[in-house]
């Protein structure tokens, strides 16, 4: 009986896997696309960021900062599979760990919109992370 109703509950799951997602931009809408004016203090925005999630800020090597891009996200299905456009930054970042020894350079990726961190993919680099949602119509 307890292996049915875990059945049963999984279904609605299962089913939300087969709905239709809507598509990314091409690189030509993108191109079009409405991601805000590019920003101009990413790098001073992102090493707050960062600095605030370390244990010893002062420490953070930072490398490899590119240039910002235009980009599009999508969230996870369970967040409504939303579209999200923004500049893409990536930067490589190594800081002292808890034991004092630096741990080395992990590559961290965001998503900004009017100079402020709208997402997030920290190392592996598997998962995008809303952590600031722009206004509607966004």
């Amino acid at each position: 009986m307890r292996n049915l109703i875990c059945i049963l509950a999984a279904i609605p799951l299962l089913l939300t896997g087969c709905a239709d997602l809507p598509p990314l931009p091409t690189k030509d809408q993108l191109a079009v696309a409405d991601c805000g004016p590019k920003p101009d203090k990413y790098q001073e925005v992102i090493k707050a960021w960062i600095g605030e999630t370390l244990k010893d800020p002062d420490s953070a090597i930072y490398k490899n900062f590119s240039d910002p891009v235009r980009d599009c996200i999508r969230t996870s299905i369970f967040d409504g599979s939303k579209l999200f456009y923004g500049w893409s930054v990536t930067v490589k970042m190594n800081a002292k760990n808890g034991y004092g020894g630096y741990g080395g350079y992990e590559l961290y990726s965001f998503i900004l919109r009017d100079n402020v961190i709208i997402a997030t993919c920290d190392p592996p680099g598997e998962f995008w992370h809303v952590v600031s949602k722009p206004a509607q119509g966004q």
